[in-house]
């Protein structure tokens, strides 16, 4: 019995022995990729319209590598890539809808950046992507950065052109509700024929306010009023993304609508008038 155990002992040893291999403790280091900031150029060549102002409030990128998504990262991003040598990155700007900030997505409108680049394992190479409007498929309805004289935003005597306070430029629009007046509409000073089929519609706008306002949607006799967001106080200025397609293509849809501004006196304020500054109005879509 004793023999018969110790010959079995000594198989499983033999067979032990061979069946071992040396760990591989071998780990690839990724190569990096490093994206600081972005920019804005425009080409300066639309089918439909103007582009406006360079400033964009891209929160995130979205990045490919060779034709793979590898996620989304925060600006500025540090982007583990696993390998090294030339590689294709593709860049798109993310937004907050509606300044929401769990509720984030590819600002459609703008140009992916395409490029090839030469990676190096271990080591950072920057890249400062340049966006841009697609120059063909998107369309501009209504830009308004309150540079020439008059405003196409209009409504009642509280909305007034102005210079002392602005994001950019000469001048910006402010809103103030004094000597007891409670409400404020301003509209489109047209009504704009606004898709009802596109999945991506927006308005763009810098603002800086004491207190909240909302933005929507209006049929031309605004008897029937869409809310689409808000934004809360600010006392610096901010650039805010709304979306737009669920107002424009909700039943019944109109062949063209007013965008509105509504800025009501919920009593927050104290010691002042509630004031809200606008600026950069844009109001865009892509199919």
């Amino acid at each position: 019995m004793v023999p018969l155990l110790l010959r079995y002992v000594s198989v499983l040893c033999i067979a032990f022995c061979f069946s071992c291999k040396k760990l591989d403790t071998k780990i690839d280091v990724p190569a990096y990729l490093s994206v600081p900031y972005y920019t804005v150029q425009y080409s300066g060549n639309y089918t439909n319209g103007g582009p406006g102002t360079t400033h964009h409030n891209f929160t995130d990128i979205d990045v490919s590598v060779n034709g793979t998504n590898i996620g989304i990262f925060p600006i500025p991003a540090r982007i583990p890539i696993q390998n090294a040598g030339s590689n294709r990155i593709s860049i798109k700007p993310v937004i907050k809808v509606n300044g929401v900030a769990t509720v984030r997505a590819d600002y459609a409108p703008i140009r992916l950046v395409d490029t090839v680049l030469t990676l190096e394992a271990g080591k950072a190479t920057t890249f400062i992507p340049k966006f841009d409007y697609y120059p063909t498929g998107v369309t501009f309805y209504w830009v308004e950065d309150f540079e020439f004289a008059g405003s196409s935003l209009v409504g009642d005597n509280a909305i007034v052109l102005q210079s002392a306070e602005k994001f950019e430029g000469n001048r910006a629009v402010k809103i103030e509700l004094q000597n007891g007046q409670t409400n404020c509409t301003a509209f489109s000073s047209t009504l704009l024929p606004l898709p009802n089929t596109s999945e991506m519609l927006y308005l763009e706008v810098n603002y800086k306010c004491n207190q909240k306002f909302t933005v929507g949607l209006t049929n031309s006799s605004h008897s029937d009023i869409r809310e689409v967001g808000g934004a809360n106080a600010s006392d610096e200025w901010k650039k805010i993304y709304f979306f737009l397609t669920p107002a424009a293509s909700n039943l019944p849809t109109y062949p063209a609508y007013y965008v509105y501004f509504n800025f009501h006196n919920d009593g927050t304020v104290q010691n002042d008038n509630p004031r809200l500054f606008i600026d950069n109005i844009k109001v865009l879509s892509q199919p």
